[in-house]
C-alpha cells in the first residue's frame, strides 16, 4: 500500500497584508519558519513574519527597512533572532545593510550602507558562535566580497574581489569548523560556477570544476566540512545539477613505533606532506612517517591551498626503572629484587649459578659465581630490559679448624679420601646432623642426614680435588675440608 504525499498551507494562504515580492524563508532551531519579503503595503520595504503555530505574526514592525531594492536573505541564530540583509536606497548609494531583531525591534548591525560600492545579490550565513557573515557582489570589487561583523563594524574576510572574475550571482556558507565557502557564477563566456574556501588568510579555489558550464543562480551548502553546489547546468540542457566536493583523504596506518615507519597516501597527486610536531614524527615527501618519540603529531597533505590531515600516534618502547635490591647472595639462600615498573618478567643469564622467579624477582643462589639477573617489559613496540649483576658466595660456616684442616668434632678417614670414606660427628648427645659437601665453587655435591657419635660410610665419586664438609645439629654447626685423589 503506497504512501500519499501532499503539500499543505502553513497557516492562511496569502497571509501578507498586500502584494509581496522576493520572499526568502529560514527556520529556527525550534522549527519555527520566518519569511522576509518586499512589502508593497510598506513602499516595498522589508517585512518579516513568523508562524506561531496558528497564524503568521509580524516580527517587529512592517516595512522596517529603510529601503528594499531586491531580494533580502534571512538567517536565524540559535536564540531564535533573525537577521536580514538588503541594498539601501539612493541616500546610502545602494550599498549593503544588515539588520537584526533583538526581541523587541529591528536595529542596524554596524552602519547603514557599509559596503564600498553598490551591493547586490547578497547572501547571509552564521558561524557556530552566531557571528554573522555576508557575501555580496560589489560594484567596486567585481570579484565579490565577504565580510563578517566583529561586534561593532563589518570587516572584510580576505581581500575583496575574491574570485578575480566578473560575477552573475553568489552564495555563501560556513562549515562546522567556521570555514567560509564562497560560490559564484562567472559572467564570462562561457560562464562557469566556482567555489572558494577561506583558509584563515587567503581565499583558495577548489579544483575540479573546470569544464563545468552553468548559468543563472548558484547555491552552496555545507554538510560538516563537505560543500555541495547547486547550479543551472548548461551542459545538460539548462537542467539543475548538484555537485559535491570529494575531499582528498589520507589513508594508511596511523600508529607507529619510535624509529619505525609507516606509509600514508592520498588519492590526489601533486601535494606536499608535513608534520605538526617533528619532535614526535617526521614525514617524507612520499608520505613515509617515521616515529621519533612518544606522542601525537598531525600529518597533513596540502594541495592547491587545501589540506587533508590525519593524527598519527607514536608509541615508544617501555620505560623501565632500574632494578633495586641486594647484589650478593649465599649458596642455598635467596634475596628478592624489585622493579617499580609493573608487568615485566624476571630471568637469569646462568641458572647454574642463580635462578630468578619469573614473576617474583626472588633470586636463589645455586653455586658460587656471577649471574646477570634481568627484568624485561614488553609492549607493541618491543622489549626494554634492565639488568643487575648478582654475585653468589659460598658463605661457608666459620668454625675453628685444626692446622691440618680438620675440626676436632668431625673425624674423616681415610684422608686423603678415594671413592669412599667414613665420617664421625661427635656430639655430647646422640642426635641427627645434616651433612653437606660442597666444592670450592660452593656447589652442593651431596647432602644427607646422619646420626652423631657413629661412623657413617660415604660413597663419594666426585673428581679429585678439595671439598668442604659441614655438619649442622640442633645447637651447633661444624665444618672441615678434605681432599680426594
Amino acid at each position: 500500500m503506497g504512501t500519499r504525499h501532499s503539500w499543505i498551507f502553513v497557516g492562511t494562504a496569502g497571509f501578507s497584508s498586500g502584494i509581496a515580492e522576493y520572499p526568502s524563508i529560514a527556520i529556527d532551531t525550534g522549527g519555527t519558519p520566518f519569511v522576509v519579503y518586499g512589502d508593497y503595503d510598506a513602499s516595498g520595504n522589508a517585512t518579516v513574519m513568523k508562524f506561531d503555530g496558528t497564524s503568521w505574526v509580524l516580527v517587529g514592525s512592517a516595512g522596517f527597512s529603510s529601503y528594499s531594492g531586491g531580494k533580502s536573505p534571512i538567517v536565524i541564530d540559535r536564540s531564535g533572532k533573525p537577521y536580514i540583509a538588503y541594498a539601501e536606497g539612493p541616500s546610502y548609494g545602494y550599498k549593503a545593510t544588515v539588520m537584526k531583531f533583538d526581541g523587541t525591534s529591528w536595529g542596524v548591525l554596524g552602519s547603514h550602507g557599509f559596503s564600498a560600492g553598490v551591493a547586490n545579490n547578497m547572501s547571509l550565513a552564521l558561524d557556530t558562535a552566531d557571528v554573522p557573515y555576508i557575501g555580496y557582489m560589489d560594484a567596486s570589487f567585481p570579484g565579490g566580497v565577504v565580510a563578517k561583523f566583529d561586534g561593532s563594524s563589518w570587516v572584510n574576510v580576505g581581500t575583496p574581489g575574491i574570485s578575480g572574475v566578473g560575477l552573475q550571482t553568489i552564495s555563501l556558507a560556513i562549515d562546522a569548523r567556521n570555514t567560509p565557502y564562497f560560490a559564484y557564477q562567472s559572467s564570462t563566456t562561457p560562464s562557469s560556477p566556482g567555489v572558494m574556501q577561506f583558509n584563515g588568510s587567503t581565499w583558495n579555489s577548489f579544483p575540479g570544476l573546470s569544464g563545468t558550464s552553468g548559468g543563472g543562480n548558484v547555491s552552496i551548502a555545507v554538510d560538516g566540512s563537505t560543500p555541495y553546489l547547486a547550479f543551472i547546468d548548461d551542459n545538460n540542457s539548462d537542467k539543475a545539477s548538484v555537485m559535491r566536493l570529494e575531499i582528498a583523504r589520507i589513508t594508511g596506518t596511523d600508529t607507529v613505533c619510535t624509529t619505525a615507519a609507516v606509509s600514508l597516501s592520498d588519492t590526489s597527486a601533486g601535494g606536499s606532506w608535513s608534520s605538526s610536531n617533528t619532535a614526535v614524527a617526521i614525514v617524507s615527501t612520499a608520505g613515509v612517517v617515521t616515529g621519533v618519540s612518544g606522542g601525537t603529531a598531525i600529518i597533513s597533505y596540502s594541495i592547491g591551498g587545501f589540506v587533508a590531515a590525519d593524527t598519527v600516534i607514536v608509541n615508544s618502547l617501555p620505560d623501565v626503572s632500574s632494578i633495586t635490591g641486594a647484589s650478593t647472595v649465599c649458596v642455598d639462600s635467596v634475596v628478592t629484587l624489585t622493579d617499580i615498573t609493573t608487568g615485566g618478567t624476571w630471568g637469569s643469564s646462568d641458572a647454574t649459578v642463580a635462578t630468578a622467579g619469573s614473576t617474583t624477582g626472588v633470586v636463589n643462589g645455586i653455586m658460587a659465581g656471577t649471574a646477570v639477573i634481568s627484568y624485561s617489559v614488553t609492549n607493541s613496540c618491543g622489549t626494554t630490559v634492565k639488568t643487575r649483576n648478582i654475585t653468589v658466595d659460598a658463605c661457608l660456616p666459620t668454625s675453628a679448624m685444626t692446622q691440618a684442616g680438620l675440626n676436632s668434632s668431625i673425624n674423616l678417614f681415610p684422608s686423603p679420601a678415594h671413592g669412599s670414606f667414613n665420617i664421625r660427628v661427635s656430639s655430647p648427645q646422640k642426635e641427627n646432623t645434616v651433612v653437606t659437601i660442597t666444592n670450592v665453587l660452593g656447589k652442593v655435591i651431596t647432602k644427607f642426614t646422619a646420626a652423631t657419635n657413629e661412623d657413617v660410610s660415604v660413597q663419594f665419586d666426585a673428581p679429585a680435588g678439595m671439598y668442604f664438609l659441614s655438619a649442622v645439629t640442633k645447637d651447633n654447626t661444624e665444618s672441615t675440608k678434605f681432599i680426594t685423589n
